[in-house]
């Protein structure tokens, strides 16, 4: 889970990777929050990426599916480029620099252009993950809960 240029590990929306991570922790699946080395240094927190999932194939993961908000949501499309575990993307608010190869990608897409702070805080968002079941480009559900 990536950040925007600010860098930081809880995400936008008053801490939604926090609350997301809790729910894909309890479906068996691991998760890593990236805190960048140098935000808003694209090219730096590329590697960063990189670095994460160099680190989760490390520990036995077979797929990753990358998810990043704003700046970081261009960094998850560009990085997923480079990984051969990312079979998965999810994009939110995406900033425009680093998304221009997005169409390239022959994986799993979730790409929400604008994030409304306000949806997710005035509704209880049910939201369905599986991020270890992902098979020919779609995700299956496996565990629910609400963030």
């Amino acid at each position: 889970m990536c950040s925007g240029a600010n860098g930081g590990l809880d995400g936008p929306v008053d801490g939604l990777y926090t609350r997301l991570s809790t729910l894909l922790r309890k479906s068996k699946s691991s998760v890593l929050r990236l805190k960048y080395r140098k935000p808003n240094d694209f090219s730096e927190c590329i590697i960063d990426i990189l670095a994460g999932c160099s680190f989760l194939k490390g520990i036995g993961s077979s797929s990753i599916v990358l998810l990043g908000h704003s700046f970081g949501g261009a960094g998850v499309i560009t990085a997923a480029q480079l990984h051969k575990l990312v079979c998965g993307v999810v994009s939110l608010s995406p900033q425009r620099f680093g998304t221009e190869t997005v169409s390239e990608l022959n994986m799993a897409l979730l790409l929400i252009p604008e994030l409304q702070t306000e949806y997710f805080l005035a509704k209880q968002v049910k939201i369905s993950i599986s991020a270890q079941k992902i098979q020919n480009n779609s995700l299956s559900i496996k565990k629910q809960g609400t963030l």
